[in-house]
């Protein structure tokens, strides 16, 4: 669902964390439950504004003592991290259209619906 996406984004995040600030202000992060949830809420948004646009910044100021986050995601990238849950979303449509008789060309929009939509 959803959260599966946000939850590959968080740690994507969290990888870059690592990388621009080091190993202990990640720490600091993964110990502290009121910024991972910042964090969180900033990977839902910036999902959210991916499925309407091609790049988003997901941007936590003072996530942690000495780390004002901000990083740029492409829907590229996002698309990358998420592309076994994509993969499991099209298995499911293929599934679908088999048990119903349907080739693929004679369908031409199909809509995936999730959360509260």
């Amino acid at each position: 669902g959803g959260e599966d996406f946000d939850n590959l984004t968080v740690a994507w995040c969290k990888a870059e964390i690592e990388a621009k600030f080091g190993k202990d202000k990640l720490k600091l992060v993964n110990s502290n439950k009121r910024a991972t949830s910042r964090l969180q809420r900033a990977c839902e948004t910036a999902k959210r504004n991916l499925s309407s646009g091609t790049s988003t910044t997901i941007e936590v100021d003072s996530l942690v003592e000495g780390v004002d986050f901000s990083v740029s995601l492409t829907r590229a990238k996002f698309e990358e991290l998420n592309k076994v849950l994509f993969q499991k979303c099209m298995d499911t449509v293929t599934e679908v259209l088999a048990d119903a008789g349907v080739q693929s060309s004679e369908v031409t929009d199909i809509v995936l619906v999730g959360g509260s939509t």
